[in-house]
C-alpha cells in the first residue's frame, strides 16, 4: 500500500485528528514574517501584540471612554410629571413687534406759501381717511406717488355771527379767509427720509360747495376731485439748510426715530 494512500486512509478514517501534518512541507510556526510597505515604511507584526497594545493604550497617554456603569448605577428616581407648556404673554409679543409710527409735521400757510415750523414722531398706525370733510384738503405726495391725505377742518377762515338787531336781508353768517394759519399734516414714518425731504410736496386745497361723498383713492386729489377742490398752497420739498438751526434738529430726530 502507497504512503499516499495510507495517509488519506488515516484522514478519512481518523476522528480525533481531522488535520494530518505534511512532514514533507515548512512548519506554519517557522514561516518568516513577509514583510509589507505602508506608506513607504516597512512594518512587522509585533511579536507579542497584548503587550504592545496595553502600551497604546495606557491610561496615562489616552483619553478612554469610562467603563459601561452596572445596571444598578444606572438607576435613577423618577421626576414626576413636567408642567404644562405655556404661551408667551401677549405683551411680551407686543414688544418684539415693530412699533408702528408716524411723524407730525406742523406747516404754516402764508398766502400761498407753506413753511416747516416743527416735526415729531408719534407711535401708533396712521389711518387714511375713507371721505374729505368740510373746509380745508392737504395730501403729501413724494413725486408722482401719494402718501397721505386729509382733511383741515374750521382753519384758515373766520366766521363771523349774526347781528339779531340787524335787518333780515343782511342776517347770515360770513366767513372771511385768513391770511396765515397752522395745520398739521401725517406721514408714514417710512416714507419720511433725508432721502425724501427734497422730493416732497404738500398741497393744500379749499372744497368748493358740497363736500364730496366720494370715497377718496389713491389718485392725485386734483384728479379725483376736479370740479369741487380750488387750490391754496402748496410746499415743494424740505430743504434742511433752509431751516433754522432749532428746526433742523428737530427734523433729524424725527428722522433718527426709525
Amino acid at each position: 500500500m502507497s504512503e499516499e494512500y495510507k495517509r488519506k486512509s488515516v484522514m478519512q478514517e481518523g476522528e480525533d485528528a481531522p488535520v494530518i501534518e505534511d512532514r514533507k512541507k515548512r512548519r506554519m510556526d517557522e514561516a518568516k514574517i513577509r514583510p509589507r510597505r505602508i506608506e513607504g515604511k516597512t512594518a512587522y507584526m509585533a511579536e507579542e501584540p497584548e503587550a504592545e497594545e496595553a502600551m497604546a493604550y495606557d491610561a496615562g497617554e489616552m483619553d478612554l471612554m469610562p467603563p459601561v456603569p452596572d445596571e444598578a448605577e444606572l438607576a435613577y428616581e423618577p421626576v414626576g410629571p413636567l408642567p404644562p407648556m405655556q404661551e408667551k404673554a401677549p405683551e411680551a409679543v407686543e414688544e418684539e413687534a415693530e412699533v408702528e409710527r408716524y411723524v407730525r409735521l406742523r406747516l404754516g400757510v402764508r398766502g400761498d406759501q407753506i413753511s416747516v415750523l416743527g416735526a415729531r414722531t408719534v407711535e401708533g398706525p396712521l389711518v387714511r381717511p375713507e371721505k374729505l370733510h368740510a373746509g380745508l384738503a392737504y395730501e403729501v405726495a413724494r413725486d408722482q406717488k401719494q402718501l397721505t391725505l386729509g382733511s383741515i377742518p374750521d382753519v384758515g377762515e373766520r366766521r363771523s355771527f349774526p347781528d339779531p338787531d340787524q335787518p333780515e336781508g343782511t342776517k347770515g353768517h360770513h366767513i372771511t379767509e385768513l391770511p396765515s394759519y397752522e395745520f398739521q399734516v401725517r406721514i408714514p414714518q417710512q416714507e419720511f427720509s433725508e432721502w425724501a425731504l427734497p422730493r416732497l410736496r404738500v398741497s393744500v386745497y379749499r372744497i368748493k360747495g358740497e363736500v364730496p361723498e366720494r370715497p377718496t383713492t389713491y389718485e392725485a386729489l386734483a384728479d379725483q376731485y376736479s370740479e369741487e377742490l380750488r387750490p391754496v398752497a402748496e410746499l415743494k420739498g424740505i430743504r434742511l439748510q433752509d431751516l433754522a438751526d432749532d428746526l433742523q434738529e428737530e427734523v433729524r430726530s424725527a428722522l433718527r426715530s426709525k
